[in-house]
């Protein structure tokens, strides 16, 4: 276990992605594309992606998305209300199937986040791209990942809009974001890795370890040797708890 464990967050980004890699992004676009960290929450998954692409050679261009109070007899009362602290907050808000309201990009590797864009690209929840071109309704994208990676397909990404509370039963405000349909991919949510194969793997357990049923493992397979995988652990213990939940493996 000892050689897995890294006594630091930078050394565990330097083994994931090496600084000549980030000062060379064109040269090293496949080895930026086969690694990435691995987060049990969104929180350090997003300090982290910020970390490495404001490491990164390349001009960083700033896209901000427009969030809408959705209009509704039952909030009419909490949109009259809203000011600059309650604009704020909102725009604060990121989930698992939003993107950001403040996307960063540079020449850099993306990740879709939108299922629906299957049904016009044929791309899938997770597709990792490279960006080539951007401007204020459309994104250019050489595809990385995938089936159609294997002839370096471009693709065209435009802005499209995600609803956040649109249960009505569920307490807080109910909101679009108009934004482009991409994430930083450094680092993602170990759920979010489920099912990608990846060269190099960092397991980052800064903030706590993996607290759902075989979390764990879901990470540590992502990698088909152990020379391919460090982690950097919550304690000085150099320990990783596996969660396991007995009932699901109970045959009776």
């Amino acid at each position: 276990m000892e050689i897995l464990v890294v006594p630091t967050q930078q050394d565990l980004i330097n083994f994931c992605f090496e600084p000549q890699w980030l000062q060379n992004p064109t040269d090293f676009i496949e080895n930026l594309c086969g690694s990435a960290i691995l987060c049990p929450t969104n929180s350090v998954v997003q300090d982290i992606n910020e970390e490495i692409l404001n490491n990164m050679q390349g001009d960083e261009q700033v896209f901000n998305g427009i969030d809408t109070v959705v209009s509704d007899k039952e909030i009419d009362d909490f949109n009259g209300e809203l000011n600059e602290h309650s604009i704020e907050a909102m725009n604060r808000i990121e989930t698992a199937g939003m993107p950001p309201h403040v996307l960063k990009l540079k020449f850099l590797i993306s990740i879709t986040i939108a299922p629906f864009l299957s049904v016009f690209t044929g791309l899938c929840n997770g597709t990792r791209m490279q960006v080539l071109k951007a401007d204020n309704s459309l994104l250019k994208c050489k595809v990385l990942s995938g089936s159609r990676s294997q002839n370096g397909e471009i693709v065209f990404l435009p802005l499209c809009k995600f609803e956040y509370g649109n249960v009505k039963s569920e307490p807080g405000v109910h909101f679009t974001r108009t934004q482009f349909p991409v994430k930083l991919s450094f680092a993602i949510s170990i759920n979010k890795a489920q099912g990608q194969t990846l060269s190099r793997v960092g397991l980052n357990f800064r903030q706590g370890e993996c607290f759902s049923h075989g979390q764990l493992y879901t990470a540590m397979s992502r990698v088909r040797t152990k020379d391919s995988l460090k982690i950097f652990p919550s304690t000085k213990a150099n320990t990783c708890t596996n969660v396991v939940w007995h009932r699901l493996l109970d045959k009776n």
